[in-house]
C-alpha cells in the first residue's frame, strides 16, 4: 500500500489530537497497519515489549472504542506468540483493561502469510469432516507478510469445538493448506 493511502486511510475526517487527525481505528485497513507494524517490530527486531502513549487520544469520539480494541487485538496477538513481551498503556493506570488479555485471546490462534503479490485472499477454516467452519479472509490484501487471528468461533460467532480443523489459502492463483488445533 502507499504511503499516500495509508496516510489518507490514516487521517481523513478525523477528529483532532495534538499531533493531527486521529487515526480511522474502525477501518479494517488502518487497524491492520497499525497491528501488524506493532507485530513486525516483535518478530524482525526482537523488541521486548511496547509503551502505547497517548492512549486516552484512541478513543475520541465517533471511534467510541475501536483504537483500545486495537490494543486488545495486539495484546491478544503477543501472548500468543511472544508471552514473555509485556505491553504498556501510558495515560491508563486505573484502565489496564486495554492491555490484559480479552476473553478470546486464550481461545485465539494466528496464521501467519506470506504472499507474493497483491491480489485477492481466500483463507476457509474446515472441520474434520471438510464442512467449512468459517472463512477468516475474503478481501485483496498488499504483498507481504500479514498475521491472520482466528478467535476460536465459527461462522455464527458460536465457539468452536476442541480439535483439528484445516485451512485452505487461496491467493495468487495458488492453493495452500495446512492444520491448526483448537485446546479449550
Amino acid at each position: 500500500m502507499e504511503l499516500r493511502r495509508v496516510a489518507d486511510l490514516l487521517r481523513h475526517g478525523r477528529p483532532d489530537t495534538p499531533w493531527g487527525a486521529q487515526a480511522d481505528f474502525d477501518k479494517a485497513a488502518v487497524e491492520g497497519y497499525y497491528a501488524n507494524s506493532a507485530l513486525m517490530w516483535l518478530e524482525e527486531y526482537h523488541v521486548d515489549g511496547f509503551r502505547m502513549d497517548a492512549t486516552d487520544y484512541m478513543n475520541i469520539p465517533p471511534q467510541d472504542a475501536a483504537g483500545w480494541a486495537l490494543i486488545q487485538r495486539f495484546t491478544d496477538e503477543k501472548n500468543n506468540r511472544w508471552p514473555d513481551k509485556v505491553t504498556i498503556a501510558e495515560q491508563r493506570p486505573d484502565g489496564d483493561w486495554i492491555t490484559r488479555p480479552t476473553a478470546s485471546g486464550a481461545d485465539a490462534a494466528t496464521v501467519s502469510l506470506q504472499l507474493p503479490r497483491s491480489g485477492r485472499v481466500r483463507l476457509d477454516l474446515f472441520d474434520v469432516r471438510g464442512r467449512l467452519v468459517r472463512t477468516l479472509v475474503d478481501e485483496a490484501r498488499a504483498a507481504g507478510a500479514h498475521v491472520v487471528r482466528w478467535d476460536g468461533r465459527d461462522g455464527s460467532g458460536a465457539p468452536a469445538a476442541a480439535g483439528v480443523y484445516f485451512l485452505r489459502l487461496r491467493a495468487a492463483g495458488e492453493t495452500a493448506t495446512g492444520r491448526i488445533a483448537l485446546l479449550r
